[in-house]
């Protein structure tokens, strides 16, 4: 319970703060905080794309955002990292010093990355289905990807996801659509990042 009281003792107002967190909840703060910390450290700029039509990957995905803008703004540390969310078209874009990030419903093909950075993609992989993606030449444009799968549909994918990114010789994940996946997800995201520092 929060209350505020002038100068005289007299309760002006009050309100009640829920102090309890879902477990989603920190996952978001968990994540957002570990790739503010990402932008901050030194090393190549980090471009990585998340493309998903699923409503709650998409809620966790811009709730992390979100996350990430509202740490930046409030952050005491003189020269903090400052960020900018912009939006185009169904796209959203957060640009940081180092890290910059866009979550969409779809995947723009034919649109060229920039060579020197690293690029990543996380891929919904009905996001694939839906589109008649060329899994491998979408997956050839990246330096590391994460593919996100049923949890019916993960031994399917598995092999062929592999074999793909074995051949292209990029780091890689394979993960279902649930919050423990979700969690090893940015795990595998700060680990590839930060080898890529070296």
């Amino acid at each position: 319970l929060i209350s505020e009281i002038d100068s005289n003792g007299s309760v002006r107002g009050f309100r009640v703060v829920n102090l309890t967190k879902t477990p989603i909840e920190d996952l978001v703060e968990e994540t957002a905080n570990t790739l503010y910390s990402l932008n901050r450290e030194d090393g190549r700029q980090i471009f990585f794309d998340i493309y998903t039509t699923n409503e709650d990957l998409r809620l966790f995905y811009y709730k992390t955002l979100a996350k990430i803008f509202d740490i930046a703004n409030t952050e005491n540390i003189e020269n903090s990292s400052n960020f900018i969310i912009s939006k185009y078209a169904n796209i959203i874009a957060l640009s940081g010093e180092r890290l910059n990030i866009s979550l969409g419903p779809f995947l723009q093909q034919g649109v060229g990355l920039l060579t020197n950075p690293q690029n990543g993609l996380v891929l919904d992989i009905i996001e694939a289905e839906n589109r008649d993606l060329d899994i491998y030449s979408t997956l050839q444009r990246y330096d590391w990807v994460a593919v996100l799968v049923p949890k019916d549909k993960k031994d399917l994918y598995h092999q062929m996801i592999t074999n793909f990114c074995n051949e292209l010789e990029i780091p890689f994940f394979i993960g279902s659509i649930q919050r423990a996946s979700l969690k090893e997800l940015f795990d595998f995201i700060s680990a590839v990042t930060f080898e890529y520092m070296q």
